[in-house]
């Protein structure tokens, strides 16, 4: 009798009260994340900015810029400086635009934004330029020919048309398409001189 109540008692601990059996594994949820072994992007991450469609025999437009020929940098030098230069095009074109900074060795100069898009009726677009502080040689502010020679650096802004149909979000990722290689964009340099 003994035996037989023992038998019972470990039946019944091993039953459960509502009839549902328990595993070891974490149950499903709705919530739970579920993990794929594709390496496909998802469409989040593909992009769906239009660059436009370029027509190749849409000769690219002039632009003009403030100042034309030479920039100058006043003194004084021992600070960290920001200014501009503008860019100039017409009213009903869009553009795309790029700076490359020529620079001597001992040149500081610092260009935040190197790319940037005008849109129409955008008159003229501000590009912001500078410099971190430096010591200057003032034994080059006795001689003006040396002087300017001191930094013998350089601003080339290059540019091309952009499409019309060119969504509004086109970002920096069409300026691969807008500047592939059988564009050759117009250009134009800016020579850079310190003023004591």
């Amino acid at each position: 009798m003994k035996h037989l109540i023992i038998i019972l008692l470990i039946s019944v601990s091993f039953s459960s009260s509502d009839g549902v059996t328990t595993s070891p594994e974490t149950p499903y949820s709705p919530t739970s994340s579920i993990s794929t072994s594709t390496d496909q992007p998802t469409s989040s991450s593909i992009s769906t900015v239009s660059c436009g469609s370029l027509d190749k025999s849409d000769e690219i437009v002039d632009v003009t810029f403030s100042p034309n020929q030479t920039f100058f940098f006043n003194a004084p030098f021992d600070i960290n400086y920001m200014t501009f230069f503008k860019i100039r095009h017409p009213e009903y074109r869009r553009i795309a635009y790029r700076v490359i900074l020529e620079k001597s060795e001992k040149s500081t100069i610092v260009l935040p934004e190197p790319k940037g898009i005008l849109e129409e009726k955008d008159w003229d677009g501000n590009v912001k330029i500078g410099y971190t502080e430096f010591e200057f040689d003032k034994f080059n502010f006795k001689n003006l020919f040396t002087f300017f020679n001191f930094l013998n650096d350089s601003i080339t802004i290059e540019w091309v048309n952009i499409p019309k149909d060119a969504q509004r979000e086109a970002g920096f990722e069409c300026f691969a398409v807008w500047f592939r290689e059988e564009i050759t964009p117009k250009n134009h340099t800016l020579k850079v001189h310190y003023n004591p």
